[in-house]
């Protein structure tokens, strides 16, 4: 249970509007909003794309539904999905990348498509072409959930309640639980995260310190 806000409620409130055969790419997909949102697009009927940047978490991605893995170390992301794909094909990008992906993003996008930035991981600056975001009738939208009003994120987590909560008693959904740590070892779980070395969720179990 601890696993599933923020990462499916982040999901939720980002792919929501997906349609049954559209196309989606989850930057980060083995991380824990990553391998949610790859399971709710597919859950909504999409195909899914997700990057990594490590080889080793392919076969995460690949578990939680993706149709295609792509290992961003091993070439051009975006090149990789036109070969599949083919050229302007995505509907909805989730991408907490930032700078060093914007430019393939927009590359990949259909006409009317959309990419929504959930963090700046590799940067917040970065060019790229108005003109094609222009042509394309694109959008790039800013989302974070944690700062949104009460009465909002209230809202939002009736309707996932409503609508989705049930996948998870299914099996439809799952959460990736890479590792859980106590509270006096929080500075290592925050090392692990910064590392890039977790797959899926990084818990804290709080049991221990009440008992004590």
């Amino acid at each position: 249970a601890a696993g599933i806000p923020e990462a499916f409620l982040t999901a939720f409130l980002n792919l929501g509007s997906l349609q049954k055969g559209q196309h989606a790419l989850i930057h980060a997909g083995a991380s824990g909003v990553g391998l949610a949102a790859i399971q709710t697009a597919r859950l909504l009927g999409a195909s899914v794309a997700a990057t990594t940047r490590s080889s080793s978490k392919l076969g995460a991605i690949q578990k939680a539904g993706a149709d295609l893995a792509v290992d961003t170390s091993a070439g051009d992301f975006a090149e990789i999905i036109e070969g599949a794909w083919g050229r302007d094909s995505v509907d909805v990008i989730l991408d907490p990348v930032g700078a060093s992906t914007f430019a393939g993003d927009l590359r990949l996008l259909a006409t009317g498509g959309r990419v929504i930035f959930l963090a700046t991981m590799s940067g917040a600056h970065t060019d790229f072409d108005i003109d094609l975001l222009m042509k394309k009738r694109a959008q790039a939208i800013g989302s974070t959930l944690r700062s949104r009003p009460r009465a909002e994120k209230a809202d939002l987590v009736a309707r996932f309640q409503k609508e989705i909560l049930a996948s998870f008693e299914s099996g439809a959904l799952s959460v990736h639980v890479d590792s859980v740590f106590s509270p006096d070892r929080a500075a290592a779980a925050f090392e692990r995260l910064k590392r890039n070395q977790n797959t899926g969720k990084v818990l804290m179990d709080w049991r221990s310190q009440r008992s004590g």
